[in-house]
């Protein structure tokens, strides 16, 4: 199934904004919860990893925490969608540490949110779709 739109929970989404803002000026993380919908992926959740490392400029998940959290929200009847993370001071663009993870999880959707210090937002959402492709940018719409 390839989708080409991330359709997100408003209250997901006001809940990601929160958390990089409240991180800020380190990168904030976390994991996508939803479902698959024709052509659409749908959040209906966004879960903080707060584990891991995060600094300026890069951040690494604690895979226990990671595993946890996207069995919590298995047996709660979602699917994983992907990852969110935030680039504090930085267009949402994925970076080149980000592209090279991106293509270790192929299928998998990176909402990237960049944040300033005065709270302004900016987000994309890219995935690649399979071995073998390019990355792909998502058209991101709220639910």
């Amino acid at each position: 199934m390839l989708c080409n739109r991330l359709v997100v929970d408003v209250h997901a989404m006001d809940f990601i904004f929160n958390h990089v803002r409240s991180t800020y000026p380190r990168e904030a993380f976390g994991v996508l919860l939803g479902y698959f919908s024709g052509d659409a992926y749908i959040v209906k959740r966004a879960i903080a990893l707060e584990k891991g490392y995060s600094s300026e400029f890069s951040f690494s998940i604690d895979y226990r925490e990671w595993l946890e959290r996207v069995l919590a929200g298995v047996k709660q009847g979602l699917c994983y969608i992907g990852m969110y993370h935030s680039h504090p001071d930085a267009e949402p663009l994925p970076s080149t540490e980000d592209v090279h993870t991106m293509i270790q999880c192929p299928g998998e959707v990176w909402l990237i949110v960049g944040v300033w210090s005065d709270g302004r937002v900016e987000y994309a959402a890219y995935t690649i779709p399979g071995p073998g492709c390019g990355i792909a940018r998502l058209v991101v719409e709220f639910l």
